[in-house]
């Protein structure tokens, strides 16, 4: 997300939030629509950008509950093997999935505790993939079919999840399923958009240009991402100054700059690689500056130095409470995937 805002509330399929952006557990047994069609293949789910109503067709295909095999989850201790046995089904929809895929490849330093790493199959097939980086929420992929929802509740149900990240539609079906299990409320946190970029679209006019950070920029960037956190994701933990060393390190990540004589005005910087792209996050303008075109100059400069260095496509997400940053990504090429959510569980007053 670029800039901040109210948090975002909107309806969504099934049972909408209440006024306080809650879904609520159901009363009685939930019932499944015994006339839906078969389970459809991952591969021929929609691709244009959905939004989670009453009269958008589901991404999520339906099953019948006298399937033969059974569903299962898959637990797994070692990033490796869980790597090797979820990519494939993740690429299929890479820019839906880059969060995930960024993540994992993220796992191999070692450097985070007790990750849940896990999938749902059927007869050898995944269905779903889930994934949690503590103290974060679990993040989930695009399944094959809702009944891998129903697993996943049931199989998580005894362990504490902080909340729910993936696809909006998704995620509302999880959070009802949650609820029933648990008896928790879920919080929408964040509503998000995920788009990706193929090719830059150049842009004229904006004053200035980008560079790489340094040491000596730390006294202002420091503080930009402290007022990045508070405005668009107020819960996450944060720690300014570590997070300004993962771009001085012996392996750093890139973090760009746009200076107006001598004046830093903007940042963005690449967050996980996926195997064909990078996501950009942590694009930030101080509110005094915003609406000259320094956020729209810097990413479109990363971007193409992302596609430069053989980078097949660029992903971010935005807040959806922000229509001026939904609108400058587009003026630089970067297209609707798909529609992202995050919901935060609560126990009932």
């Amino acid at each position: 997300p670029d800039g901040g805002g109210p948090r975002h509330r909107q309806e969504r399929d099934g049972r909408p939030p209440d006024r306080t952006g809650h879904i609520a557990p159901p009363s009685g047994e939930h019932r499944y629509d015994q006339d839906s069609s078969k389970p459809a293949s991952h591969t021929n789910l929609p691709t244009r950008t959905l939004h989670v109503n009453t009269t958008t067709p589901s991404i999520i295909p339906r099953y019948e509950r006298c399937s033969i095999l059974p569903m299962r989850l898959e637990r797994f201790s070692d990033v490796g093997h869980f790597e090797a046995r979820v990519q494939s089904f993740l690429l299929e929809r890479e820019a839906v999935h880059n969060l995930m895929l960024g993540i994992i490849g993220h796992l191999h330093s070692g450097t985070v505790k007790d990750p849940l790493m896990a999938t749902v199959e059927r007869g050898g097939e995944i269905q779903l993939v889930a994934l949690r980086t503590p103290p974060h929420p679990l993040i989930l992929s695009l399944p094959t079919t809702e009944e891998a929802l129903d697993t996943l509740a049931s199989a998580l149900g005894s362990s504490e999840l902080p909340g729910v990240n993936g696809p909006a539609e998704v995620v509302v079906a999880f959070t009802r399923r949650w609820a029933a299990v648990t008896g928790q409320r879920a919080r929408l946190y964040s509503s998000q958009r995920i788009y990706q970029l193929n090719r830059v679209v150049p842009i004229a006019g904006v004053q200035g240009n980008a560079r790489e950070v340094h040491e000596g920029d730390r006294s202002v960037v420091v503080p930009w991402s402290s007022a990045f956190v508070e405005e668009a994701l107020p819960d996450d933990p944060h720690d300014p100054h570590a997070w300004f060393d993962r771009f001085l390190g012996p392996e750093p990540r890139t973090l760009l700059v746009w200076e107006v004589e001598g004046e830093l005005v903007s940042m963005a910087a690449v967050g996980g690689p996926t195997p064909n792209g990078d996501r950009i996050s942590w694009v930030y303008t101080p509110p005094a500056l915003r609406g000259r075109g320094y956020a729209s100059a810097c990413v479109a400069a990363l971007s193409q130095r992302l596609l430069d260095s053989g980078r097949r496509f660029c992903f971010l997400y935005t807040d959806l409470a922000n229509p001026t940053a939904n609108k400058l990504y587009q003026r630089i090429g970067y297209r609707q995937v798909i529609d992202a959510s995050i919901y935060h569980f609560e126990d009932p007053e």
